[in-house]
């Protein structure tokens, strides 16, 4: 949260309307991807490896990973900044409910304590980051916190379990990962047919799109075990692996300004 939070430009963000890419972000991100594909995962899935895909299907925006393929692919990052501060605030109240509305019954779920754990972890990276001075940690020292911290939360997550984890199930995952940024992209192509400019139709793309791992690791090592987190990860790195396989296209083909 820290390394999501720090460095954002208070003055310039605020300076921003709420517009029509921010709004249709933050609908596909929390409504339309958890509410249309995890009923395709229950069909494949059961069990802690589909709670990991309901619970990174809840989560807020990632602020490292979306605002870097936005802009490597010539996105309007402020707009990304926005959407991602937005995503943070919602989550204590938007991602314990998805959860607790979608999962199965089988599968208890305390919304008060996930509140509870969310608001700390947000408040705690959003104090963290005020509090740091502006430009005393380097892009390349905040990227390498933000490895290592995933890094220990895995290992936290899965290193006292002893996982059974089919490769089919992880396909199936990978497969939801692809469907995510898949109807992310429709999303933001009817958007583009409809006239809206297309460096924000990238930033829809991007926007709703790229889940939050370190706050579904977080929330997977409350409600459940190792596999949960083995299902948040896989689902994680292909969502990195097909964003970065787009941007190139992508900033081939959205000219500056446009």
């Amino acid at each position: 949260m820290f390394t999501g939070f720090y460095g954002f430009s208070v003055g310039e963000v605020a300076g921003q309307r709420v517009s029509t890419p921010v709004v249709v972000s933050l609908a596909c991100l929390y409504l339309l991807v958890p509410i249309a594909l995890y009923p395709l995962a229950s069909v494949a899935l059961s069990g802690e490896m589909l709670l990991g895909v309901l619970i990174v299907l809840s989560a807020p925006l990632a602020a490292g990973s979306s605002i870097i393929w936005t802009r490597l692919s010539g996105g309007n990052t402020v707009l990304t900044t926005v959407v991602v501060l937005a995503s943070m605030g919602l989550a204590p109240l938007v991602m314990p409910a998805l959860i607790a509305v979608l999962a199965d019954s089988a599968v208890e779920v305390s919304a008060t304590e996930l509140i509870v754990e969310l608001a700390a972890i947000v408040l705690a990276g959003g104090v963290l980051a005020y509090v740091v001075p502006e430009g005393s940690v380097s892009e390349g020292k905040l990227d390498g916190f933000s490895v290592a911290t995933i890094g220990v939360l895995i290992y936290a997550g899965v290193g006292g379990s002893t996982l059974s984890v089919e490769a089919t199930q992880l396909a199936v995952v990978g497969g939801i990962a692809v469907a995510t940024i898949g109807l992310s992209a429709a999303v933001a192509y009817g958007l583009y047919a409809r006239g809206m400019q297309s460096d924000d139709c990238v930033t829809v793309l991007f926007s709703s799109s790229m889940k939050n791992m370190s706050v579904s690791v977080m929330v997977g090592a409350v409600v459940g075990g190792g596999t949960v987190v083995a299902s948040i990860t896989a689902f994680y790195v292909v969502q990195q692996v097909v964003s970065s396989s787009l941007v190139r296209h992508l900033d081939a083909s959205v000219p500056s300004g446009s």
